[in-house]
C-alpha cells in the first residue's frame, strides 16, 4: 500500500478493488476462451481431412500407408476441384470412331505419348491394368497396350512418321496402327517438375533459379535444347523457350 499521498496520488491510477469473484471470474472466461479456440482449431482440422478423404481414398487403393505428416501435407479435394475440375479433361474421343474404322482392331495398337514430366508411365501402367483389345488378346495373345509409342514417348509428334526408336516393336510396327494417349500437364507445375528433373532438356537455370526464363543481363529468352539422342547430333531439337 503507498505510504504517503503522493504515493497515493500515483497509486490511484492502477489500483483497483478485486474482489475473488472477479479473479475467479476472469480465470473461468480465460478458460472457456481458450477451450473455444481449441475446439475451433480442432473443428477446422476436422474439416480440412474430410476434405481430404477422397484423396486419401485413392492414396489407399493405390496400397499407400499415409502418416499424419503425409495427410497434413496432402491439398483438399476441393482446392483440386478448384484448380483442376471435378473429373479428368480428355481431348479427342471423337477421333476414336475413326481410329475404328481404319485399323481392325486386332492390328490396333494403345501406346502413350508426351513431354517429359507429364505423367507417362503412369498412364503406361494404367492402360496396361485396365485396358486390352478383346480382339487382338484373342489373336495374338497380347492386350495391344504397350509402353510408349514406336516413335519414342518423348519425341516431338512431328517425328511420328519420321523416327523410330530402337526395340525391334518399335522398328517393325505399322505406325497407322498405333492410337496415342498422350498427356499434357499445365505449365505451372510442369516448370517445377522439370526444375526438380529436367531430363535430356537443357537450359541455363539453378536450384535458386529456376525455372529461368528470362535472362538477366538482358531480359532475353532463355533457348531450350533438348537431346534426343545421345550418339546423333542431328537428334537435338532447340526450342524458343521452356514454354
Amino acid at each position: 500500500l503507498p505510504d504517503s499521498n503522493e504515493d497515493k496520488r500515483h497509486s490511484s491510477y492502477f489500483l483497483q478493488e478485486v474482489t475473488l469473484e472477479d479473479l475467479t471470474g476472469n480465470i473461468q472466461k480465460k478458460r472457456d476462451d481458450n477451450k473455444a479456440d481449441e475446439n475451433n482449431g480442432e473443428t477446422a482440422n476436422n474439416e480440412d481431412t474430410d476434405d481430404k478423404e477422397r484423396i486419401i481414398d485413392i492414396l489407399e487403393r493405390a496400397g499407400e500407408t499415409l502418416n499424419p505428416e503425409e495427410i497434413a501435407d496432402l491439398p483438399t479435394w476441393s482446392s483440386v476441384m478448384a484448380q483442376y475440375g471435378s473429373e479428368p479433361v480428355i481431348v479427342g474421343l471423337d477421333t476414336c470412331e475413326q481410329f475404328q474404322s481404319m485399323v481392325p482392331e486386332e492390328e490396333a495398337w494403345i501406346a502413350p505419348a508426351g513431354l517429359f514430366n507429364t505423367g507417362t508411365n503412369l498412364i503406361s501402367l494404367d492402360l496396361t491394368k485396365n485396358c486390352y483389345l478383346p480382339k487382338k488378346e484373342k489373336k495374338y495373345g497380347t492386350s495391344g497396350v504397350r509402353w510408349q509409342v514406336p516413335w519414342g514417348k518423348h519425341t516431338p509428334a512431328t517425328w511420328r512418321l519420321k523416327h523410330r526408336a530402337e526395340s525391334k516393336w518399335a522398328r517393325s510396327v505399322n505406325i497407322t496402327s498405333i492410337f496415342p494417349i498422350v498427356t499434357i500437364k499445365d505449365p505451372y507445375h510442369w516448370m517445377g517438375s522439370m526444375c526438380r528433373k529436367h531430363y535430356e532438356a537443357i537450359w541455363p537455370h539453378t536450384q535458386k533459379n529456376c525455372p529461368n526464363l528470362i535472362k538477366e543481363h538482358d531480359n532475353t529468352i532463355n533457348e531450350v535444347q533438348v537431346k534426343y539422342s545421345k550418339t546423333d547430333p542431328s537428334k537435338i531439337v532447340k526450342h524458343e523457350s521452356l514454354v
